[in-house]
């Protein structure tokens, strides 16, 4: 009975449906009412850029994972956080270079243990990007005294990493380890060491000045160099004196053109 009741209120709906249309009458406007089917679900929420390329820092495709990780820190967003720190221990060393960078940008402190970590990376690239990081995020006391020793210390990529690091730091107190530094067996320590300190600038000018009379010629050519390639005018006398006397050739020559230098020459 209730079927047959049911048809035929289906079949009066549609012809009076039907005969509207033929007269040219407009349907009532009375809202239609839906109901969902049985076993329909929600759609999925759309996957933001952050969850994205957080999910994408564990593709096993190295260049998807090495564009997640930079695009998180054009984001910037903290979120990112925990995925980048795992990502510094990836196994492509673009990856690693590019979550160092991008905790950098993102400059939560929590990231410098990890950060100083990487000054050790046997990659070049790896540990500029920490070591810009941490210029940019900024260490505290002990940390800094960390990264001292460790331009004093034994293993070549640590004596790198410190080097660039402190040059990026640009804390005064950094000068004179940085000036001993110049003194060591290896020339890319020497270089980085003597790149820090023009980086560091003003304040390291005094000791600089006074390592142009330095017993090493080692210290007295890179300080000659670094003051020249300031164009520091406080040292242009004491340049002229090397320059005349220094009793090492290359010291000489160096100390006149970073004098040729500062004059505009």
């Amino acid at each position: 009975m209730r079927k047959t009741r049911r048809g035929q209120f289906l079949k009066r709906v549609v012809t009076a449906a039907c005969a509207m249309a033929f007269l040219g009458l407009a349907p009532r406007t009375e809202p239609v009412l839906t109901f969902p089917t049985a076993g329909a679900q929600e759609a999925p929420r759309a996957e933001n850029k952050v969850e994205k390329n957080i999910r994408l820092l564990k593709s096993g495709d190295a260049k998807q994972r090495k564009q997640a990780a930079e695009m998180l820190g054009t984001i910037g967003n903290p979120g990112a956080f925990p995925g980048l720190m795992d990502a510094l221990e990836d196994e492509d060393p673009k990856v690693r270079a590019n979550a160092a960078e991008a905790l950098g940008k993102i400059g939560d402190p929590g990231a410098i243990p990890g950060l100083i970590d990487m000054l050790r990376d046997l990659h070049g690239n790896v540990r500029i990007s920490a070591a810009v990081a941490l210029g940019i995020i900024r260490v505290n006391d002990q940390q800094f005294e960390t990264i001292l020793e460790m331009l004093t210390g034994d293993v070549l990529q640590e004596k790198w990493g410190a080097a660039v690091a402190l040059g990026e730091i640009k804390d005064a107190k950094a000068v004179p380890a940085l000036l001993e530094a110049l003194k060591d067996e290896d020339k890319d320590v020497n270089e980085l060491a003597a790149w820090a300190l023009e980086n560091i600038g003003k304040p390291a000018v005094p000791a600089l000045i006074k390592a142009l009379k330095d017993e090493n010629p080692k210290v007295r050519f890179r300080a000659a160099w670094v003051l020249g390639s300031m164009r520091e005018i406080m040292a242009l006398p004491d340049l002229i004196i090397l320059a005349e006397n220094d009793p090492n050739e290359t010291v000489r020559k160096t100390a006149q053109r970073a004098a040729n230098l500062i004059e505009g020459k």
